[in-house]
């Protein structure tokens, strides 16, 4: 079978055009007839075999050209930067200063730029080389500029995880190399000027009283309770790492999460760090600290009107952009809009799409959006890559991962924010948002399960 007729047919079929079916069947027709005389004449068993064989892998093409309508109009995805240092001293009594990170605290880390360069590694093999080839392999400043935009916010982490990822999808190649032995190319990156607020990428630096207001109410208590019932392992805490009492200790015990880099960048620790607390369900002093910083992010969005205030610009941003493709009435001509941020950043949108492992963003965690087009019909496919595996998700309420759009934009164009103005309007201190329709389990019930792992951990 000629593989590039196989190809051919599959290419037809996937642009809809109805002639590769009857050309599919002449063939068929052809070739039975001519193995059918040639069986009459000769009776040789091997060309028999040979020849249902040759008509099996024709069939499988035929049918892999018909089931591969779908046609990838649009891409937007948003990461977490790589692993990084530490912002500042993770604790007073740390003995690992900012000596200890060669590119000084916040910036991201060798490790880091593997990430974001594997991230991009990806995105090549599934965007440019892959079955669609949606955008060329092969980097030019028109291909970028017209069908690629890539966006940052102005931190230094973010705008070197972008630099990252573009190495690894437009590595240099043939003509694009530039200087010889050096694996590398400029590409343009966009980015947020300095100190510009920047509720897109960065929602939770975002000055919002109401949020702020909603949120204490709603997070205070259960803070409180948890300091209540967990005295003797913040004392403990404390103690070791000199950490003073202040209104927020649960934010600056939280922020020992930072540990977690000095390990995994083998810097030896204090035995306190890894001792095991038996009514912990013996888990260790850092594994509990990580507890606590998750449940104290994921109750920043947790509430639905907490995700609004935080993902609704962001998920605005995205639907916006996935009408316009679908109504074609898109402005702008890139095809593939791709979002370097934060971590708060994509559990923000994680949480207001319903959709949130309820679990800390890894470094170099993406959410991808895909906008197909399958027969006349425009849908909309929801991914998040985390740790290198990519996962469907499926919006509560859509028939599956591969969601109809009108159903998709029905369903969360409540909990969007289409203009910045209407944001600012929102933030107002006296501006009140209510409740929607939402699946999303209530922040109590949530502190159960962590009860369920950490049994005197109370939140």
């Amino acid at each position: 079978m000629d593989v590039n007729l196989c190809e051919r047919l599959a290419q037809l079929a996937t642009n809809g055009d109805a002639i590769c079916l009857v050309f599919c069947s002449m063939f068929i027709n052809r070739v039975c007839g001519f193995f059918e005389e040639y069986n009459q004449r000769y009776k040789c068993l091997r060309q028999r075999n040979a020849f249902q064989n040759m008509l099996s892998v024709l069939l499988l093409c035929i049918f892999l050209s018909v089931t591969s309508a779908e046609n990838l109009k649009y891409v937007q995805a948003i990461w977490r930067h790589g692993d990084r240092a530490p912002a500042k001293l993770p604790y007073p009594k740390d003995i690992y200063g900012e000596a200890n990170w060669p590119r000084g605290w916040g910036h991201l880390t060798n490790v880091g730029m593997l990430e974001l360069r594997e991230l991009g590694q990806f995105f090549r093999t599934k965007y440019c080389i892959g079955k669609q080839s949606f955008i060329e392999k092969d980097f030019n400043a028109s291909e970028v500029r017209i069908n690629v935009y890539i966006l940052s916010t102005d931190s230094e982490r973010a705008l070197t995880s972008a630099q990252a990822l573009l190495n690894g999808m437009f590595p240099p190649q043939e003509n694009f190399v530039w200087n010889k032995g050096v694996n590398w190319q400029p590409i343009p990156v966009h980015a947020f000027g300095p100190q510009e607020p920047n509720p897109l990428l960065r929602p939770t630096s975002y000055k919002c009283p109401a949020y702020v207001k909603l949120a204490n109410e709603i997070n205070a208590p259960l803070k409180q309770e948890l300091l209540k019932n967990n005295t003797e392992f913040i004392k403990f805490v404390q103690e070791k790492t000199g950490i003073p009492d202040s209104k927020s200790l649960v934010s600056v015990i939280g922020k020992l999460v930072d540990l977690n880099r000095e390990i995994k960048h083998n810097l030896s620790q204090p035995t306190w760090v890894h001792k095991e607390w038996p009514q912990y369900g013996h888990n260790t002093t850092v594994q509990i600290i990580t507890e606590m910083k998750r449940r104290e992010r994921m109750s920043e969005f947790e509430d639905e009107r907490l995700a609004k205030f935080r993902g609704g610009f962001l998920l605005g941003d995205f639907l916006s952009r996935a009408q316009s493709v679908v109504k074609n009435t898109k402005e702008e001509s890139n095809i593939m809009r791709l979002y370097s941020s934060h971590d708060g950043t994509v559990s923000a949108l994680l949480s207001v799409l319903n959709v949130s492992d309820r679990q800390l963003v890894p470094y170099a965690g993406c959410v991808i959006m895909e906008v197909v087009e399958d027969k006349n019909e425009f849908y909309i496919k929801l991914y998040y890559r985390k740790n290198k595996e990519l996962l469907p998700l499926t919006v509560p309420g859509c028939e599956s991962h591969k969601c109809r759009f009108e159903t998709f934009y029905n369903i969360l164009s409540p909990k969007a924010i289409f203009d910045e103005e209407e944001l600012k309007e929102m933030c107002s201190q006296n501006a009140t948002i209510a409740r929607t329709e939402s699946n999303s389990a209530p922040l109590s019930a949530f502190g159960a399960s962590l009860m369920l792992a950490l049994p005197a951990l109370v939140w």
